[in-house]
């Protein structure tokens, strides 16, 4: 189910906000709720995190993605589920510092803002407690915006 993941997921969701017709629309939240339920209850299905991240944030240019809300709102919930999953240093390496410059480049006013922030420091304890080391580059952002919650 990881493979196949990998390969539909990001594509369902940039275009569950991309269509205008009901039945299609209807049809795809059906499909992300059951891909939802099934990775919930399934830690060991990995998800495409680095994925969801670029649909968000565009590191060439280092700014936000403009995407639809709902587009956005599933992408958040699946980095949610997905974010405890990476498991290896080296995917660590990769997601954090995109995972941060994502909140760097989000304007606080806005409730993505708060909600980047609580799945960062959520995943720095999940990785803190684990068996490999929380990169320097994510203490010293921490530190450095101030941000707890």
């Amino acid at each position: 189910l990881g493979g196949v993941l990998e390969k539909l997921l990001p594509k369902l969701l940039a275009y569950i906000g991309s269509t205008s017709l009901q039945p299609v629309r209807a049809q795809l939240l059906q499909i992300l709720g059951h891909v939802m339920q099934r990775c919930k209850s399934n830690v060991a299905i990995p998800l495409p995190t680095m994925a969801i991240l670029r649909m968000l944030y565009d590191s060439e240019k280092e700014e936000l993605i403009a995407v639809p809300a709902f587009t956005k709102n599933f992408c958040v919930a699946f980095l949610e589920l997905g974010l405890p999953r990476v498991t290896s240093s080296e995917e660590s390496h990769l997601v954090l510092p995109c995972l941060m410059n994502l909140i760097d480049c989000t304007p606080p006013t806005i409730p993505l803002s708060s909600q980047l922030v609580h799945i960062l420091l959520s995943y720095l304890m999940a990785i803190s407690s684990s068996h490999f080391s929380v990169p320097d580059s994510a203490c010293k952002y921490v530190s450095k915006t101030g941000q707890s919650s």
